[in-house]
């Protein structure tokens, strides 16, 4: 069975999902699943409202091959990932699209999948699963835990691909003004338009230099307010690194896998940064980061399962023009 991967993966610093969906490809080259053409793939993997720009490619694969497998990873819902209702109509096509064309999904968290099911995700002819992302461990990993001199500073990590301010920057602004930095180092790893005076800032990085980074660290703080499955995290604790995350959407699920300290805000951000560097040695020795090799077979299994059920959905052309029309309004509306 090969499966082909339909995102354009970017090398370079990129979004969460573009990170896991490559390490996902790696794993799959390296078992020998994967392929580079369409037609010659068994299942076509599909993420999020990425496939748009290829709507009339999957028409006419769902047209021509009759038993060929779309799996669908679902983030979101990206109303609630970017905090604006505009993207209920972004919502509204991924949930049209789901309906119409894919015979598998996969959230990315249970949270995911509550949360999908609330605004109208249904019609599958296999059972949605969840599946967690997981980081590259020729690239994510950790070093050996070394005694820390007790006069020296904890070293704190934060990190963003977007600017949205659903991720949380007023966390940070709040530590800059209040942390001990004679206790603590901060560095901040992305994009921001906000500026500190105390917190270091640096530019987004690759995944080399973004784990070289993170292995520096001792706690990486997640300040965001929505994730469906923090790609960040899961690198982060990959790393060696405490995850200190919100108390919010799928957050939690993580945490009690892999383990981490949640907070809830500014008010007790700082009473469980100085829990977790008081105990710093017990919360890394804890950690157990999810593995690609076990993530990819889980991918790998759900697509046996559902390749071994023969039903398909049928696209009419109907039902492919309107996705048409929603794409349009969607690009003139500029969430897309």
């Amino acid at each position: 069975m090969k499966v082909k991967i339909l995102s354009r993966l970017i090398d370079g610093p990129w979004g969460g999902g573009n990170q896991f969906q490559k390490s996902l490809f790696k794993f799959f080259k390296d078992e020998n699943i994967s392929t580079i053409h369409s037609f010659n793939a068994n299942v076509i993997f599909i993420n999020g409202h990425q496939w748009t720009s290829k709507l009339l490619l999957l028409f006419l694969l769902k047209k021509i091959r009759n038993n060929i497998l779309f799996v669908h990873r679902v983030d979101g819902p990206m109303f609630l990932a970017r905090g604006s209702k505009d993207q209920f109509l972004l919502d509204k096509l991924i949930i049209f699209f789901n309906k119409k064309f894919i015979d598998g999904t996969i959230f990315q968290s249970e949270w995911t999948k509550r949360e999908c099911l609330k605004i109208g995700f249904s019609n599958f002819i296999n059972e949605p699963k969840v599946i967690h992302n997981a980081a590259d461990r020729e690239i994510f990993y950790t070093k050996k835990i070394a005694k820390k001199n007790q006069d020296k500073k904890i070293n704190l990590v934060s990190s963003s691909w977007s600017t949205n301010q659903r991720k949380g920057f007023y966390i940070l602004d709040y530590l800059d003004q209040n942390l001990d930095f004679k206790k603590y180092n901060l560095t901040f790893i992305g994009n921001t338009s906000n500026s500190f005076m105390n917190i270091k800032i640096l530019p987004p990085l690759d995944s080399i230099s973004l784990a070289r980074e993170f292995r520096k660290g001792d706690i990486y703080i997640q300040t965001s307010e929505v994730e469906s499955c923090s790609n960040s995290v899961i690198e982060a604790i990959s790393c060696g690194l405490i995850p200190l995350a919100r108390d919010n959407s799928s957050h939690p699920e993580l945490i009690s896998l892999y383990g981490g300290i949640l907070y809830k805000d500014t008010r007790d951000i700082i009473q469980k940064l100085d829990l977790a560097s008081s105990e710093i040695y017990h919360y890394k020795e804890n950690l157990n980061p999810p593995k690609i090799e076990t993530i990819g077979k889980d991918y790998y299994s759900f697509f046996e399962t559902c390749f071994q059920n023969n039903e398909r959905k049928k696209v009419s052309t109907l039902s492919f023009l309107n996705l048409v029309l929603m794409i349009i309004l969607a690009r003139v509306k500029k969430i897309l």
